[in-house]
């Protein structure tokens, strides 16, 4: 009888197990391949990310999930986190998306050298058996490199690729028999490829992970791996797919039944143990009706997935279910929108548009892009390729390209803007750069040009000003500014405070910094340039006859001691005026006082 129940139990749990298997809504049909790695870096850690921190090396976990960062501040050191959860088929191919961000920590200034991170795979070991996508972040340089099992690296492939300011990537990686290659995964329009290489056998286990060399941080965001099935594999897939629609239906109906003993109850009057249960419930239940949405998706049912996603998302509005409230409107969308390309009805057209819209309302729109509203422009105006162009005013429908012709104007426009972007930045990279620190201008002339002088620590160097009417003044042109007697950047105009013609350096011509030293002057004399050797005061301390009482006890040996201490009063008389003298370190001046110098820097030479 003991065997019985336990073998009941185990088939009980292992029952549970299987219904606890889900499906990502954002899996293609169509795909052959199989989901090994979902990895969205939830709050629990439930891979086992090592979080760890010492003097050089830090992880992190978001503590409400959704990035991972590892972070190196010595400059002659790597480091590299594995994580042994891919137990890959050596003979399959498979796909790997990777999106991650480089950044250089902030704790120390920069020592120069080689710094970069990137996305780490195939080692059975920390630099053994290694591959890696390395991306440089002195240059746009991506490089491939293997390990071998001495922990030796060897280059493989090296190219330039497209880098973005924020240093940002998103990464599709492709095996296909012999051969590996790596995209650009950023852009709305598809894959572009980096490069390719001969594919390099996995050897030991299928480790993944990030790493980092020199003063870097790596931020993942996102990490998802599939691998090619076989055709047995689809098959059982099929099969175990509708298995596991029968046992989430299982729990759809037990959970429906529990939630009809709260029907009629005043929610308001509920206990907060009910209420807790009631949440938990709708939560269970919402779940299992979105499993059962995604499971009919993958089996191109587009009718029962609106089905199933329609109860999930009435569920969790009607019961307020957080998770549920956004996610099931953007997919119940997407539902719609595959259930139009099915049949073609303009009211599924219509439906869909109006839950992607519903699903980005609800998105955080300080994020960027909401993924709803990007689907809903997707789906309404299908010419849009480059979704770059409408980024910066995405919350503005009214000024969105409503037909092709406008939307390839504004491409064009985009285009034209992106080369005289390029022109304008190539020209100012071939500026010469100045650390502007002290400006001293001769006298007031009617010339056109102005030279000025300025004193530094060598000597004396003119440089020559152009007169400029105040009208013509540009964001970034320095100029001299007679109220604050001094050189300084225009930002924006005074009314009523600037004069007609300043002299100044256009920003397109000069790259100018404005920056103080700061020196502490005498050590002795902390710059003041004397010392007081007397202050002119005599002060002596008289009794009060007053005194305070400490009391201490053990409670062990049941004494108490008391500890009785004078209180005294200072007075202070003046006996005569304070003395000074000249500090004899600096001999009265001060030492170096807290000034302004100019350097003139071209080519990364100083001029004389």
């Amino acid at each position: 009888m003991k065997t019985i129940i336990t073998i009941c139990f185990l088939l009980f749990g292992a029952m549970i197990a299987q219904a606890q298997r889900t499906y990502s809504p954002i899996a293609d049909p169509d795909d052959s391949n199989r989901l090994v790695i979902d990895e969205f870096f939830p709050a629990d850690n439930r891979n086992g990310w090592s979080i760890f921190q010492n003097e050089f090396t830090r992880t992190y976990l978001d503590f409400n999930g959704g990035y991972f960062s590892l972070s190196n501040t010595k400059q002659d050191q790597s480091y590299v986190v594995l994580l042994p959860k891919w137990q890959h088929n050596l003979e399959s191919d498979f796909v790997v998306k990777v999106n991650f961000s480089l950044l250089k920590p902030l704790i120390k200034k920069p020592v120069g050298g080689v710094s970069g991170a990137g996305f780490a795979w195939g080692g059975n070991a920390p630099y053994r058996n290694m591959q890696v996508l390395y991306f440089r972040y002195d240059k746009p340089l991506a490089e491939y490199t293997v390990w071998n099992e001495k922990g030796e690296a060897k280059l493989v492939l090296e190219k330039a690729v497209p880098q973005n300011n924020k240093k940002e990537y998103s990464i599709e990686m492709q095996r296909k028999g012999g051969t590996i290659s790596f995209y650009d995964a950023s852009k709305e329009d598809g894959l572009e490829l980096l490069f390719s290489a001969p594919f390099q056998s996995f050897q030991g286990q299928s480790n993944f992970g990030f790493y980092v060399s020199g003063e870097m941080s790596i931020t993942a965001k996102k990490l998802l791996i599939k691998e090619a099935m076989t055709a047995q594999e689809i098959s059982l897939a099929t099969q175990q797919r509708a298995e596991d629609f029968r046992l989430w239906n299982a729990t759809a109906e037990a959970k429906a039944k529990e939630l009809q003993k709260f029907d009629g109850k005043d929610y308001a009057k509920l206990k907060q143990k009910d209420r807790e249960k009631l949440s938990d419930i709708c939560r269970d239940l919402a779940e299992s009706y979105f499993e059962m949405g995604n499971i009919k998706r993958l089996d191109k049912d587009p009718e029962a997935t609106v089905v199933f996603y329609t109860m999930a998302t009435d569920l969790s509005q009607q019961y307020k279910v957080p998770y549920f409230d956004r996610i099931s409107e953007f997919y119940l969308g997407r539902a719609f929108e595959e259930k139009y390309k099915k049949y073609g009805a303009e009211t599924d057209k219509t439906l869909a548009l109006s839950h992607y819209l519903k699903a980005a309302k609800k998105e955080r729109t300080d994020l960027g892009f909401p993924d709803g509203l990007k689907a809903y422009y997707r789906l309404k105006y299908p010419f849009i390729t480059d979704y770059s162009i409408i980024s910066p005013y995405w919350q503005n429908e009214n000024i969105i390209p409503k037909t092709k012709e406008e939307y390839e104007k504004k491409q064009a426009d985009m285009l034209e803007y992106q080369k005289r972007s390029k022109a304008f930045a190539e020209k100012l990279a071939k500026r010469p750069h100045f650390f502007v620190k002290s400006v001293v201008i001769d006298s007031y002339s009617s010339d056109e040009n102005k030279s000025y002088i300025t004193t530094s620590t060598s000597g004396y160097e003119k440089i020559v000003l152009k007169k400029i009417p105040s009208d013509n003044l540009k964001y970034g042109d320095c100029y001299y500014d007679i109220h604050q007697k001094d050189f300084v950047p225009f930002t924006y105009k005074k009314a009523g405070k600037m004069q007609e013609i300043v002299m100044g350096l256009p920003f397109e011509d000069y790259n100018v910094d404005f920056h103080f030293v700061d020196r502490q002057g005498c050590s002795a004399c902390f710059g003041e340039g004397f010392v007081k050797t007397s202050s002119g005061y005599y002060s002596y301390q008289v009794a009060t006859g007053r005194y305070t009482e400490t009391r201490n006890s053990t409670i062990v040996s049941q004494t108490e001691s008391i500890t009785r201490t004078p209180i005294y009063e200072t007075h202070t008389i003046q006996t005569g005026v304070p003395k000074y003298e000249i500090c004899k370190v600096c001999d009265g001046t001060g030492g170096e006082k807290r000034e302004k110098i100019i350097e003139i820097i071209v080519d990364g030479k100083r001029i004389k």
